[in-house]
């Protein structure tokens, strides 16, 4: 009885108006519709992300006397233009790349076996002989494995590049009206919801500048990581520059994560590549360089006073919204958390006076 007696205490606290009940409905709808309708109408929810990250710049194009429809127009020029730059440019260099990566798998294959038989050789006692062939073994069957499937993979994906590219063609025109007709979406929305609604405003008021900034910010770390990371891997001459500088510009997307898991390939291609000479440590010198210089110079002129999140409410966050959406959950796992923070931080107690 004292249990229930608590727990009705809770709710009593947690629900105090009809606003935060309408609020908790509203987020179960929508958590339902992302689960049933979200693959259906990934496109337009993309558009949507895009129209968000664009909206900035639509807007320094009015307060340049520019008209709204021209600057909708000329902000969707400037962005199909890099779109088709990078499918163009980028994108063909880092797929052939990728294969080239594939093709050489045996070769690495070949070098590790080396290196544990040396391991093997210098310390018997360590690394005893048929521990490192049955080590060798094991690898030689993984990388023909993932060679295999890298293959049986590329066949089967060809049937999805129209479904490609219904998606590319499907994302603009969606990012066209997003921009287009903010206002009268925006007033078509409004009138599903309370007239009276302190909870609301005060989450939008949080949200909408942590959101945008954050957003805009990543876009911008990805560009300007990936750039430094090609040309710094160019220069060293380090083999398939493209593919990872892409592969580490596409790691901040996941914080803590993304970095850790990118530093692998690196360190493969650059050891199959130098050897444990200068040119290989070069190239880690560097890596670490940018990385440092990502986290703690770049990182915080893009986010400061964005993200206020505990590192492990991040990690969290990555772990549980990646695991249910896979790569989009990944890159909307930290605006997912704003989003959950603010609606805590706004969440009326029977205690406290809600001010608007």
């Amino acid at each position: 009885m004292q249990f229930l007696k608590v727990l009705g205490q809770w709710l009593n606290r947690i629900f105090a108006t009809s606003e935060s009940i309408f609020l908790l409905f509203l987020f179960i709808g929508f958590l339902l519709f992302l689960l049933l309708l979200g693959k259906f109408i990934a496109p337009i929810l993309t558009g949507f992300v895009f129209a968000y990250v664009l909206q900035g710049l639509v807007d320094l194009f009015t307060k340049w006397r520019v008209p709204h429809l021209l600057a909708v127009i000329v902000t969707m020029l400037l962005f199909v233009g890099a779109l088709v730059t990078l499918s163009i440019v980028i994108l063909p260099v880092a797929w052939t790349q990728l294969q080239q990566t594939v093709a050489t798998l045996p070769q690495l294959s070949n070098t590790l076996t080396d290196v544990l038989n040396d391991l093997s050789e210098q310390h018997p006692t360590l690394i005893p002989a048929d521990t490192a062939e049955a080590v060798m073994a094991q690898l030689t069957d993984s990388l023909r494995d993932m060679r295999t499937n890298f293959v049986s993979w590329s066949v089967r994906q060809t049937p999805n590049v129209i479904a490609l590219l219904i998606f590319l063609v499907l994302v603009p025109i969606s990012m066209f009206f997003f921009l287009k007709d903010r206002q009268q979406l925006g007033k078509f929305f409004e009138q599903f919801f309370p007239v009276e609604r302190p909870i609301l405003d005060r989450i939008a008021r949080e949200v909408t500048p942590q959101l945008g900034s954050y957003i805009r910010g990543k876009f911008i770390e990805i560009v300007i990581v990936s750039t430094v990371t090609y040309f710094t891997f160019l220069l060293l001459g380090l083999q398939y520059a493209a593919l990872l500088a892409l592969l580490v510009g596409l790691s901040v997307i996941i914080p803590f994560i993304g970095a850790a898991v990118v530093t692998i390939p690196v360190i493969v291609v650059a050891f199959l590549q130098f050897g444990l000479t200068a040119e290989f440590f070069w190239v880690m010198l560097a890596y670490t360089v940018i990385q440092t210089l990502d986290g703690n110079l770049l990182v915080p002129l893009l986010f400061a006073e964005v993200v206020k999140l505990h590192p492990l409410a991040i990690i969290t966050a990555v772990l549980i919204f990646g695991g249910l959406w896979g790569i989009w959950g990944l890159f909307f796992a930290i605006p997912i958390a704003i989003v959950i923070k603010a609606v805590m931080n706004a969440w009326p107690r029977r205690d406290e006076e809600l001010t608007t």
